[in-house]
């Protein structure tokens, strides 16, 4: 039984509010409890991806988006997270190989 997305749901919370390292912290821990299908791991990692850009962890951010498209191929950002100045970039150098 995989019992990561309380955890996931509680970092996209803290993400939202500002609190960058306890969205880290929770997000890492709901992947590492599990989560139940590869679009709901994929979600995991874009909003470590978001973190690890607004932070300044480029390279971080791009592996996190690299680990969001092997979760679920489908994987994909809405148009508003696409256009987002910060990680619009990161994203698209990762998929750009595609």
């Amino acid at each position: 039984k995989k019992c990561g997305e309380p955890l996931l749901a509680a970092g996209f919370v803290q993400f939202q509010e500002g609190n960058n390292v306890q969205a880290e912290r929770l997000l890492r821990s709901s992947l590492a409890a599990g989560l139940a299908t590869g679009a709901i791991r994929a979600r995991a990692h874009k909003y470590l991806a978001f973190l690890y850009c607004i932070s300044n962890r480029t390279a971080q951010c791009r592996e996190e988006f690299g680990h969001a498209l092997r979760a679920d191929p489908a994987f994909s950002l809405t148009a508003a997270e696409a256009g987002h100045p910060t990680w619009g970039p990161a994203f698209r150098s990762v998929t750009q190989g595609r």
